[in-house]
């Protein structure tokens, strides 16, 4: 086989990310050009990119392919050989062998045979299945909340919950009948995102500057009762769906609001910030209570340690209330927001509602707390006795002052 360098090198870096970290098998840390596509596969999601011109069957060590084709000029040629487990690639100034594995050992990529194929703005969609997975789809112990839901019926919706968060957004995606509502793996929907970003754009007919910037980026989307096959230009990735059903999210959404507070991100943020390393040690526990246009944030644990910050608020009827949530879960909702955000609730033990301009509105469950006279708490109770989907989370991470709250490890293998 000959290829041009850097096209061999533009497909590594777009099919890289789905070389895993701790493969089950040890071909899967290779990557697969065969009959004019290369592809990387985990067993769980595979990205394929089509490569004109490369025929033959090759099986390439990722890493060390990967970090000898940035060395190497773009417009060179390269020519590839493998016999049973030796592989030989050879350019103007150099050569290279590699020990890898037989191409008889890499997985075959399923076919999609789809029930459904459909074309989709991924502008649109895309970026609301990352805000869904980057927020709360990050529960690894029960499936079907470690992925975000595509909810297909009269409105197209996306929905993620981990157990004590709940978000959600309504999207004017129309798709047609028959489509199945499915449950995308939140490593998919990042890998997808990474596409997006980074694939090579297949532009629209025409010479209009305007049209060539606004142009949509269209996905072809194939849908089974098991997978998912998603089409971008040249790329492709096919995923495993996620099986089981996703909670009745629906009854969790607040009916009739008693209490609407507005609130800048940034001032609850500092407050959140001041009380939570006292918190970290009281299960992450926050309590808010507000009346008077003013609302206390506060927390306190069992070490005697007490703090409390007070912040101005807009309250409407100048409703009293008060809830007990979790802080670092409020940390990571606030992150990146600058301007008023509404608080909704129906009372201290119903589902406490966030919403921020045209971001998807999150659900955050309340905790069992305590309250004497000034709303902090004379002892907390565990937390994680009731959850959305009524069972055990698993453990909390620690709030550290200054750092990212609950973020999330970078998809694929770099």
């Amino acid at each position: 086989m000959e290829i041009q360098v850097h096209k061999l090198r533009e497909a590594v870096e777009i099919i890289g990310p789905a070389i895993p970290r701790n493969p089950t098998m040890k071909s899967l840390t290779c990557f697969m050009v065969q009959d004019g596509r290369a592809v990387a596969n985990d067993l769980e999601v595979a990205i394929i990119m089509q490569l004109p011109g490369a025929e033959g069957k090759y099986l390439f060590p990722y890493q060390e392919v990967a970090d000898l084709l940035k060395r190497i000029r773009g417009n060179d040629m390269l020519t590839v050989e493998q016999e049973g487990n030796k592989l030989k690639m050879a350019w103007s100034e150099g050569k290279a062998n590699f020990e890898t594995h037989y191409p008889e050992a890499y997985p075959d990529i399923p076919e999609v045979e789809a029930m459904v194929e459909h074309m989709v703005d991924g502008g649109i969609l895309v970026p609301a299945l990352l805000a869904m997975a980057d927020y709360c789809a990050t529960e690894d112990k029960r499936p079907v909340l470690n992925g975000v839901f595509l909810e297909i019926g009269e409105a197209t919706n996306v929905v993620a919950a981990d157990g004590y968060r709940l978000s959600w957004k309504s999207l004017p995606l129309p798709f047609p009948d028959g489509t199945p509502s499915i449950i995308i793996p939140a490593r998919a929907v990042r890998l997808l995102g990474r596409l997006l970003d980074k694939a090579p754009k297949t532009p629209p007919a025409t010479d209009d500057l305007v049209k060539l910037i606004t142009a949509k980026r269209e996905l072809v989307l194939r849908f089974t009762p098991t997978r998912l096959h998603v089409r971008y230009g040249l790329v492709s990735l096919v995923t495993n769906l996620i099986e089981g059903s996703f909670p009745d999210y629906m009854q969790l959404i607040p009916k009739e609001i008693e209490a609407r507070i507005g609130v800048m991100a940034t001032e609850l943020d500092t407050a959140v910030r001041q009380v939570s390393m006292v918190a970290k040690n009281g299960g992450n526990m926050v309590r808010l209570a507000w009346a008077d246009s003013t609302m206390t944030v506060a927390s306190k644990n069992s070490e005697g340690g007490e703090v409390e910050a007070t912040i101005p608020v807009y309250i409407p009827a100048d409703t009293p209330g008060r809830v007990a949530i979790n802080g670092k879960y409020l940390l990571k909702y606030l992150q990146g927001k600058d301007g008023l955000v509404t608080l909704e609730t129906c009372g201290e033990s119903a589902p406490f509602l966030c919403r921020y301009g045209k971001t998807p509105p999150a659900i955050l469950m309340p905790m069992h707390a305590n309250w004497e006279t000034g709303g902090v708490a004379e002892e907390t109770e565990p937390a994680g006795k009731e959850d959305i989907v009524g069972e055990e989370p698993g453990g909390e991470e620690e709030v550290e002052e200054g750092a990212e709250v609950g973020g999330e490890e970078e998809a694929g293998a770099g």
